[in-house]
């Protein structure tokens, strides 16, 4: 849900955000606040922007206003056909509209089939670790397959030099009350049996040992950029965020759409991107125009893709092919699958030895 204020308009850090909900294929709607203090011409001039870019190239959704019940229902009908965006208009003074908002709400379908996957190897995305006394380290975040009893046996990592650990759920939480067990789709927090804090971290999983978990340096990635004019250079680093990993990586290489390598040109190889970020604000303007233009440039627009080639710099991540990618650095922004993982050829699976009580 997207929430524009109709006396305000189509910021630039709304559209930015409704960019990343549609690069990332993400259902959309959006809700025009506060219209009982707009005015007629503002609140006109809003919807006109909204609809203007949702059906920009590269995007091309068609805007529907939904204005009662009847509509609402349609909306959240055909939601996940990726080819609308509904609009609402509400006050949270007056009250208007907010009925049919609510309405659309509960009628949301879910995106993903949760019961499609339950039967497959478990698998919980790390998002948040703590300790509770007299419990022990605790990690909370979502079950991507699968199903996870208490007493379960599953690998943890992968560690800084790409490992996998051993270790036992001890107890499940669900919604703050005990729990047997928790399946694909749900949201959990887990102890782990004999398992130090400094040991778990965000991005972390807890993986079925059938899976065969092995950690990556480098992956590549289909990427679209979609907020921003500035390029990217091989070389330059940047913000990767997949799943619940965050992590800085390097560009190692450039592919332009029909496959054949970029050869770095001293260095200068670039991905320039054509529209100017939020707040239009970026050290190296100057230069980004002049090497848009140099000789041996890669140039990607909002409705072409470029295969990139990124080195995470610190540690190796679990990754998925297929899997969403998001990167960012400074105005530099944009969105792509993973198509593609390896790295060293020493990187292989590593799982700990089970430490047997003495």
């Amino acid at each position: 849900m997207l929430a524009v204020g109709a006396n305000a308009g189509l910021s630039g850090m709304a559209v930015e955000h409704l960019d990343v909900t549609l690069a990332l294929s993400v259902p959309t709607f959006v809700v025009v606040t506060k219209v009982d203090m707009a005015p007629k011409r503002v609140r006109k001039a809003t919807l006109k922007a909204i609809a203007k870019h949702v059906r920009a190239p590269g995007v091309s959704k068609m805007p529907v206003m939904v204005r009662s019940e009847e509509e609402a229902m349609v909306a959240a009908r055909n939601i996940l056909s990726s080819r609308i965006t509904p609009i609402f208009e509400v006050s949270s003074v007056s009250g208007a509209g907010l009925a049919t908002l609510k309405t659309f709400l509960n009628l949301l379908p879910l995106k993903t089939d949760w019961a499609a996957v339950q039967s497959a190897p478990p698998e919980f995305a790390i998002e948040e670790t703590f300790v509770v006394a007299g419990v022990g380290t605790v990690v909370s975040g979502v079950v991507r397959a699968g199903t996870i009893v208490a007493g379960d046996s599953l690998l943890l990592g992968p560690d800084s030099t790409g490992g996998f650990t051993p270790v036992i759920v001890k107890s499940i939480q669900v919604a703050r009350s005990s729990a047997k067990a928790v399946a694909a789709g749900q949201t959990a927090s887990l102890a782990l049996k004999r398992v130090k804090r400094q040991a778990v971290g965000k991005g972390m999983m807890l993986l079925d040992a059938g899976l065969a978990p092995q950690a990556h340096y480098e992956f590549e990635a289909h990427i679209r950029a979609f907020s921003t004019r500035f390029p990217i250079r091989v070389g330059h680093e940047a913000v990767i965020h997949t799943g619940t990993t965050r992590a800085t990586a390097r560009v190692e290489s450039i592919f332009p759409a029909a496959g054949e390598s970029v050869t770095p040109q001293a260095g200068e190889v670039e991905v320039a991107f054509p529209v100017a970020c939020a707040d239009g604000v970026h050290e190296a303007a100057g230069a980004a125009s002049a090497a848009a233009s140099a000789p041996g440039s890669v140039s990607v627009s909002t409705t072409t893709e470029s295969v990139v080639r990124f080195r995470f710099l610190y540690q190796p991540h679990y990754l998925r092919i297929g899997e969403r990618v998001v990167f960012r650095e400074g105005c530099v922004k944009g969105v792509g699958n993973i198509t593609g993982v390896g790295g060293p050829p020493e990187l292989v699976l590593r799982i700990a030895p089970s430490k047997k009580k003495q």
